[in-house]
């Protein structure tokens, strides 16, 4: 048996120590700390955009859980702001609802998800779904109560929002933006203000609670902190589309079509929203850039602009302004067809077609 000395008894132990002890003595390598996922508190995180160390924490939780409920729904959340809603976002929601289509968060965001694309029949069900469990959830009667505001039963809407209110969970954001919402139809902005900021303050995330406080300062008239929201709106949702075309049209508002065109040109081959993309035409426009104007205003038209009119007087002004009389008078006789004005038509004629 080979006799060690007192130097290399000391170092086998201390060599020990490191390989076996929890805790690591002076000198040894620290071992690697595992990483955990802190999503207790996922939800108020996401509404303080706290984003970045959400999204790690999901990824981590997803890797020890492929179908933990609670990382989907986080991640489904997140990928609205990464605009990959519609790809990864709606499938995490699926995922969780297939599992456990009771699941009262889940249902939410699925109807949610259902009436941004426009789909109300099936936005309703999923919300139906979620008040046959908690008939008092403020969140899903206010999709609810959103869906009766696009057919225009302010009636109904203000019941549903009323039952939320005897609950006594009207500080739910979502909640707060549909009854603001309703408060503006009713002719009171500056309840729908107080409601909204509350909201804001609550969820800073929500691009659609940022855009509706947008659009009560602006009817209120206060421009100025109406443009601040809508900016942070797209610091926070760098890849949403809606905020920098609420801010275009304040632009245009306020009689700088430049600015308008700054913020949606870097866009423009991303815009698939008539609305955003009519929007862009008009700037173009009055910018005197016809041309373009031409070509976004007819995109306008393909993707399904409400507005249709109107779009084909502008169509009337661009074709005019590029020696095109023929089509300029092409385009006010569809313009007279899709509910134009005869005034409206015959003041283009007496700028243009003399």
């Amino acid at each position: 048996m080979t006799k060690r000395t007192p130097a290399q008894i000391a170092l086998l132990t201390l060599s020990a120590a490191c390989v076996g002890l929890a805790i690591v003595p002076y000198g040894c390598d620290e071992p690697e700390q595992p990483d955990v996922a802190r999503l207790e508190d996922g939800l108020e995180r996401f509404r303080a955009a706290d984003l970045d160390s959400l999204r790690r924490d999901v990824e981590i939780r997803l890797r020890e859980r492929s179908d933990d409920a609670e990382a989907l729904l986080l991640k489904a959340r997140l990928a609205r702001v990464d605009d990959d809603y519609y790809v990864s976002g709606f499938p995490s929601i699926e995922a969780v609802v297939e599992t456990a289509p009771d699941h009262l968060e889940a249902l939410g965001l699925l109807g949610f998800f259902h009436y941004d694309k426009g789909q109300l029949v099936a936005a309703s069900e999923a919300f139906l779904k979620v008040l046959a469990v908690d008939p008092t959830r403020p969140s899903a009667l206010a999709g609810l109560a959103a869906i009766d505001m696009d057919r225009g039963d302010l009636e109904t809407a203000e019941v549903r929002l009323s039952t939320a209110v005897s609950a006594s969970r009207q500080g739910d954001p979502m909640w707060l933006l549909w009854r603001g919402s309703l408060d503006l139809l009713q002719g009171n902005p500056a309840l729908a203000l107080e409601r909204l900021d509350r909201a804001h303050r609550v969820d800073q995330q929500d691009v659609r609670i940022a855009r509706k406080l947008a659009e009560v300062l602006r009817v209120t008239g206060d421009n100025p902190r109406a443009e601040q929201v809508l900016r942070a709106a797209m610091q926070r949702n760098p890849a949403h589309p809606e905020p920098p075309t609420d801010l275009a049209e304040l632009r245009l508002l306020a009689g700088d079509p430049s600015g308008a065109v700054e913020l949606l040109e870097p866009l423009r081959d991303e815009l698939e929203s008539g609305r955003s993309i009519a929007l862009l035409g008009r700037a173009y426009l009055a910018t005197e850039r016809p041309t373009d104007a031409e070509v976004q205003l007819q995109r306008a038209l393909r993707f399904g602009a409400s507005d249709r009119g109107e779009i084909e007087l502008l169509l009337a002004r661009a074709a005019f302004l590029q020696d095109s009389p023929e089509e300029g008078r092409q385009a006010l006789v569809r313009a007279k067809r899709l509910g134009a004005t005869d005034a409206e038509v015959e003041a283009i004629r007496a700028e243009f077609d003399r």
